[in-house]
């Protein structure tokens, strides 16, 4: 007789990826959520859920305090040609990355840069006093 065949694993999808990574976020599980936005965007990297996921991580890596990392993530996503609805959020995050690396140029630059697309953030006041602060 035949040996029984192991059951296939089933590749959970970008959207699956996407919604696990989101719950785990929700339920403080930093850690889980990083690996599986990382499994999303390595496995799916050209999804709308893996370019949307940059943003997301890019908060995450800011709010454990590595700048660094989190930039990258917000240049990944704005370099992709963004036009989703998280472009003024990703504008954001790279502004304070660059201020948490203390690149006060570039700063400004990205704080002049969201204002150019998002004159109407509620972030405005604060842009403007950023572009002020990093005034050469």
């Amino acid at each position: 007789p035949e040996a029984p065949k192991a059951p296939a694993l089933r590749v959970p999808t970008a959207a699956e990826l996407f919604a696990s990574a989101t719950r785990a976020r929700r339920e403080k599980k930093d850690d889980e959520a990083i690996r599986l936005y990382r499994e999303l965007q390595r496995r799916y990297p050209e999804s709308r859920e893996a370019k949307a996921s940059r943003v997301v991580l890019g908060q995450l890596m800011l709010d454990r305090t590595d700048p660094n990392q989190a930039l990258g993530e917000f240049d990944r996503y704005l370099d992709g040609g963004a036009k989703g609805a998280v472009t003024e959020e990703a504008l954001v995050g790279r502004a304070v990355a660059l201020q948490k690396l203390g690149k006060k140029p570039e700063e400004r630059a990205a704080w002049q840069e969201l204002l150019a697309k998002f004159p109407n953030t509620v972030l405005a006041a604060h842009a403007k006093e950023r572009i002020a602060a990093t005034a050469p």
